[in-house]
């Protein structure tokens, strides 16, 4: 009944749009909706560029992305398009051309999809990894999480919550337990029950930390032996008010074990939207989904014209 009732409301695409939207209004209210009066104004002189300069700013958008911004705002003065339509333009010029992308095609892998989740400590990995299962279940795939964060007797409770939550299979070790030899038992396990994704929780690390790269570097290592090509996903979890110290985080975590994909938590509670722009730039690595909160459903497709549209208060339905 609970898997029945949040598979209908996961796929609806009013709830998706609507959790999209509001759950980007802290910065859409604080930032950019100082920007409106400029936007319906038809020619902007010096005072307004300082005013959207600062207004960028506090977005976190970062010196190298501001400065790009104004220069092609100035540029595009008496290309007869409005300031709100240019500035649209210049922001999604920013994101790679393809946002999400699959490391190997379903027809390409061999065995079940693996994903992996790594990061700092206190991001929402394990909460992520709750609602990415979720989110798999929802189209009918038979999921297993592991918990191969053994350092943390929390991490281990809080995914087997969310296992038995929505039905799925899952797998662990006693606290303490080497994470790769974890991971080895889960794929092993995965492989031969025939599931289609496993989804692994990793210990948060430090990024500067070396013997902790080097464990999942370990654990990335594990993975490709026991099914080919894996892992298909390397998702990097990131909470979306850390600023921009996010761009130290993707360029670490990318060196140790190329990332595939960012995923942005905790984006309801930061007016800094601007650090998921310029992190996603920095990196060329795409985002491929923004948490907004705790629930289930909380956990929605990135989609950048709806996310440049909810910063700018355009009709995000249009």
């Amino acid at each position: 009944m609970f898997f029945e009732r949040i598979k209908k409301r996961l796929a609806s695409k009013d709830i998706q749009e609507n959790r999209f939207y509001d759950g980007l209004s802290p910065t859409r209210n604080k930032l950019f909706s100082k920007l409106k009066n400029i936007f319906l104004t038809d020619k902007i002189d010096e005072k307004m560029y300082e005013r959207i300069e600062e207004a960028l700013y506090v977005s976190d958008l970062g010196p190298r992305l501001v400065s790009q911004v104004l220069d092609r705002l100035r540029a595009g003065e008496n290309l007869g398009e409005s300031t709100h339509e240019r500035m649209k333009k210049i922001l999604l010029s920013f994101f790679p051309e393809t946002q999400k992308v699959t490391k190997f095609p379903e027809d390409e892998r061999n065995g079940p999809k693996v994903i992996l989740l790594v990061g700092v400590n206190g991001v929402g990995k394990t909460t992520t990894a709750g609602k990415l299962a979720l989110k798999e279940m929802s189209t009918g795939k038979k999921v297993m999480l592991v918990g191969a964060d053994t350092f943390r007797a929390a991490a281990t409770e809080q995914i087997n919550f969310w296992a038995k939550k929505i039905g799925c299979d899952f797998v662990s070790r006693s606290d303490g337990a080497d994470p790769s030899s974890v991971v080895f038992d889960a794929l092993e396990s995965g492989n031969a029950q025939k599931t289609d994704v496993i989804i692994i929780d990793t210990a948060g690390r430090l990024q500067n930390k070396k013997n902790l790269m080097e464990e999942i570097k370990k654990v990335h290592r594990v993975c490709g032996k026991v099914i080919i090509n894996s892992p298909h996903e390397v998702f990097l979890v990131i909470d979306a008010n850390t600023g921009q110290n996010a761009l130290n985080q993707v360029k670490e975590f990318n060196a140790c074990i190329q990332l595939t994909g960012l995923i942005m938590t905790k984006v309801e509670g930061t007016s800094r939207g601007g650090m998921i722009v310029s992190a996603t730039n920095e990196s060329k690595v795409p985002v491929c989904y923004l948490g907004f909160g705790e629930h289930e459903k909380d956990l929605v497709d990135f989609d950048t014209n709806k996310f440049i549209n909810a910063l700018l208060d355009f009709d995000i339905t249009s």
